[in-house]
């Protein structure tokens, strides 16, 4: 059984400059060093997985065995799913 925190998105890490200075998750918020509640994100991340299959047949993108999908409501993944891809769905 998924546990209610494990479907909670968190920023874990930034790399970035400001005013000459590295800027951390610590300085953007402050007591929060190692990861932060993303509550701010909704939205729909995609995240690719398996072997590089080719390029999609209508778009100039790499196709992957597999995508992950995870929609997000203020920080709370409220679905996921996975496309699963056929060779047919490759240009060669």
């Amino acid at each position: 059984m998924t546990k209610d925190r494990d479907r909670w998105l968190y920023l874990v890490g930034i790399e970035g400059r400001a005013d000459g200075g590295p800027v951390t998750l610590e300085s953007l918020f402050p007591g929060y060093p190692e990861r932060v509640f993303a509550h701010w994100y909704s939205g729909v991340l995609e995240a690719p997985e398996g072997e590089v299959l080719g390029f999609a047949r209508h778009r100039y993108e790499l196709i992957q065995e597999r995508e992950r999908f995870l929609r997000v409501d203020r920080g709370v993944v409220v679905e996921e799913w996975v496309v699963h891809h056929q060779p047919e769905d490759v240009y060669e």
